[in-house]
């Protein structure tokens, strides 16, 4: 079974939701942020034979950036090694998608378009070298949906002098898998833990539904009953890395 779907599809017509979790624990208290997306992709997983699903992206570059701006428009980092930017994305998998019940087979990411680049103070002393192991993958669970996380470095050198320099328009992403037979899936189960680490303590749950760093000072702290702010701690599951111009 082979699924199709483009990134700004979703982005386009899902808003973007964050939960942010407290737990009072004594004799510490901890808090637990975790940033959710409502992007979903329909569709089923066929049982009999390996599964298909195609992932397009376009990448948007801005006409004039300086670092630590990111030269693109979305998420991303600087690739501490080499200072190249990487591109980074999410794309939503089907409803009953897990990495517990599937296979990955293999995961090809398949450039379609390059443009030149003219001049980019961000390749100053990028070498090809830093760019050929250009993209990774991994599959993360978001309030219990999974996604496909990729992170690209969107550049690549035709002939190895400066002015040889392209970067990437648009990508797609293959993966192909497979469910897992009633052994695996047996074996698999005895990696749950007994009971959650949330059974247990005081919870208070507040939310928000605005993107970007939210803030909760210690007289709000002290309004839920938290007094040592020293105690308080922060998880995140979900969400993306803090830009490096948050000012």
């Amino acid at each position: 079974m082979r699924f199709h779907c483009s990134v700004d599809f979703f982005r386009h017509r899902h808003k973007q939701v964050a939960e942010v979790y407290i737990m009072a624990k004594r004799p510490g208290i901890t808090i637990l942020f975790l940033i959710l997306s409502t992007l979903i992709l329909s569709g089923s997983i066929n049982p009999e034979k390996n599964n298909n699903i195609t992932f397009v992206d376009n990448l948007f570059w801005k006409a004039t950036a300086e670092y630590p701006e990111l030269p693109f428009s979305g998420n991303g980092f600087f690739n501490e090694a080499s200072g190249v930017p990487v591109y980074r994305t999410t794309f939503p998998l089907p409803e009953d998608f897990s990495s517990q019940k599937v296979t990955i087979q293999k995961v090809d990411f398949i450039p379609h378009q390059w443009a030149s680049v003219s001049s980019s103070n961000y390749l100053t002393d990028v070498t090809s070298s830093d760019v050929s192991e250009n993209f990774t993958y991994r599959i993360v669970t978001i309030r219990k949906k999974a996604f496909l996380e990729i992170e690209v470095i969107p550049y690549r050198n035709t002939g190895g002098q400066q002015e040889n320099w392209e970067k990437l328009i648009q990508f797609s992403v293959d993966l192909t898998f497979s469910p897992k037979n009633a052994t695996q899936l047996k074996l698999t189960s005895t990696r749950y833990a007994d009971k959650s680490g949330l059974s247990s303590g005081n919870w208070v749950k507040i939310g928000s539904n605005e993107r970007g760093i939210h803030k909760i000072p210690y007289a709000t702290l002290q309004s839920w009953g938290f007094t040592e702010p020293s105690k308080v701690q922060i998880f995140g599951n979900g969400g993306a890395m803090v830009p490096m111009s948050n000012g």
